[in-house]
């Protein structure tokens, strides 16, 4: 697939890929042409697609449909996690608010950033599928993870003095019993916050897990 928020106004094209058995031979079908679409955040297992722009998320689903959600009063939205479909975890970086949308990007739960913890606000986000999600706060260097309506469920240690090179979180990821953490390399942790171990070279802002692998772009090359 190929994504238009690099090039914006350029169409969001949708590839299926047939393989020959006896050639092994691969060709690209064109399956699907969505114009317009700005900003692409990805898509989840039920084909929906998401972009963020502007501040605003959009939902783009297979039968044409667009929906879109925003909160001005709360800033742009800065981050969108959608590996639940009926429960769409948005993140509005400026004043730390999580709020959980159901398919139609209703709003369904808010947590707010100053309930979380007692004198700081979350800087990076993810997804849990512990039926929650994970915050991290930067002042006090703290991993922690809340179920759907912020009770903590993890509360994390203050990782300043043993690990003060973390630095700046910018990207959470919670996959198969770990917690990948993008910040002066990828720092890599268990389910209760305990630091497994890091891996320096890997600077990136933004990556995916699948299965024993990591995808990261690092000077314009994946």
């Amino acid at each position: 697939a190929k994504s238009s928020s690099v090039y914006p106004g350029v169409a969001f094209l949708i590839f299926s890929v047939l393989f020959s058995s006896h050639t092994q031979a691969q060709q690209f079908t064109l399956k699907k042409e969505l114009p317009h679409i700005q900003g692409m955040a990805g898509a989840d297992g039920l084909g929906n697609i998401y972009a963020l722009y502007n501040g605003m998320l959009s939902k783009y689903t297979p039968d044409g449909q667009v929906l879109s959600y925003s909160n001005r009063q709360w800033g742009p939205v800065s981050d969108v996690r959608f590996a639940d479909p009926l429960n769409v975890l948005v993140f509005f970086k400026d004043f730390g608010n999580i709020v959980w949308l159901d398919r139609n990007l209703s709003e369904k739960i808010l947590v707010q950033g100053t309930d979380l913890h007692p004198s700081d606000l979350p800087s990076a986000i993810g997804f849990s599928h512990k039926n929650g999600f994970w915050a991290w706060f930067p002042h006090a260097f703290q991993l922690s993870r809340f179920d759907i309506r912020g009770h903590t469920e993890v509360k994390g240690q203050d990782l300043s003095l043993e690990f003060p090179t973390l630095g700046q979180v910018s990207y959470i990821v919670e996959k198969d019993d770990q917690v990948f953490v993008a910040a002066n390399g990828l720092w890599i942790f268990d389910l209760h916050a305990n630091f497994v171990f890091r891996i320096p070279h890997v600077q990136t802002h933004h990556f995916q897990v699948i299965g024993n692998k990591v995808f990261y772009v690092s000077e314009n090359k994946l």
